[in-house]
């Protein structure tokens, strides 16, 4: 059975892994299936037994043929107590085991020309969400600057232990004239379960030097 509770999302982790172990003297083939259990709100929740149904094989040496009967096999109900945020946590609430923002792009030697779009890769990456609970990406109004966003390209995958939930966004920037060009800082608070503290993914801020087009008349002193 795939396991339920109410106020709880399920959400399998990859593939089943097979593998054997050894009880009492026998030797067991294992079937081992892993969830992420995501709860909506805090309380006390029960997760009902997991039922197995299978069909024994009654090996007989000589038996071309081998017998069966069904067989049936239940887990234990397991206990969970969900814990509501801390008192003053970042808002939106996100509790994850790693959270990282990154950004990607920017010009080696922190020059642009007016006119020349350059593309900028915002990536935000969470062990323990999906990509659904992280914030969307976006970039404020630049003076000197349009900004045109791409489609985002957000998606969940499990690592085995963990869900991981990715954002990824790209932005071309277009200097509209020469100077200088801020863009600042962009942050993201967050909850470190691992250390059960609040956290915060930065991207500083950046200043870039924007070169006249080419042809473009000197600007006056």
């Amino acid at each position: 059975d795939e396991p339920q509770a109410d106020g709880i999302d399920v959400r399998r982790l990859g593939d089943d892994l097979h593998y054997t172990a050894e009880r009492a003297g026998r030797v067991y083939h294992v079937v081992e299936r892993r969830y992420a259990l995501l709860p909506r709100e805090a309380g006390a929740v029960t997760i009902p037994g997991i039922g197995f149904r299978g069909r024994a094989l009654a090996l007989d040496n000589g038996a071309f043929f081998a017998d069966s009967q069904p067989v049936a096999a239940r887990s234990q109900a397991l206990e969970i107590d969900v814990r509501p945020p801390p008192a003053g946590a970042p808002r939106p609430w996100l509790p994850a085991q790693s959270l990282s923002l990154d950004a990607e792009g920017w010009p080696a030697d922190g020059q642009l020309r007016a006119g020349e779009p350059l593309t900028l890769t915002l990536t935000l990456k969470a062990t323990g969400l999906p990509f659904e609970a992280l914030p969307a990406l976006t970039l404020p109004t630049l003076d000197g600057a349009e900004v045109y966003p791409d489609k985002p390209q957000d998606g969940t995958r499990g690592d085995g232990r963990w869900l991981v939930g990715t954002r990824v966004r790209k932005f071309a920037i277009v200097p509209t004239r020469a100077g200088t060009l801020a863009l600042p800082a962009i942050t993201v608070q967050w909850w470190d379960t691992q250390h059960d503290r609040a956290a915060l993914a930065r991207i500083a801020a950046h200043t870039l030097r924007v070169l006249p087009a080419p042809g473009a008349p000197a600007a006056p002193p």
